[in-house]
């Protein structure tokens, strides 16, 4: 759910800002004189650039992709699949659970 309110400020950001450098030459410079570090926040904000989340709580590597996802997306899942695979990103989850419940059953003993 917090992801598609953060998708969701983030479309409408783009929105709005596009519309204001639309506004004047005045922003239109200013704009001009911005757009690189603007692509970079963009790029950060945008669903496709990452392709997809690792769905928790099933036994093996789930990505979930974003209902409206692109080629482009759809290519970052699967690139994003692959490295948590070769990553064994599932195991070291695994282990770390294990740890917090060895840490949690110390705890219930105090």
């Amino acid at each position: 759910m917090t992801i598609k309110v953060a998708e969701g400020v983030a479309d409408t950001l783009y929105s709005l800002l596009k519309q204001e450098v639309s506004s004047s030459r005045l922003a239109r410079f200013g704009f001009y004189l911005i757009r690189r570090a603007v692509r970079k926040v963009w790029r950060q904000l945008d669903y496709s650039e990452y392709g997809g989340a690792l769905l928790l709580g099933v036994n093996g590597v789930v990505v979930i992709g974003h209902g409206r996802s692109n080629a482009r997306a759809i290519s970052n899942a699967i690139d994003l699949t692959c490295r948590f695979i070769r990553d064994n990103v599932l195991g070291k989850i695994s282990r770390e659970i294990s740890q917090l419940e060895g840490t949690f059953k110390e705890l219930q003993y105090v």
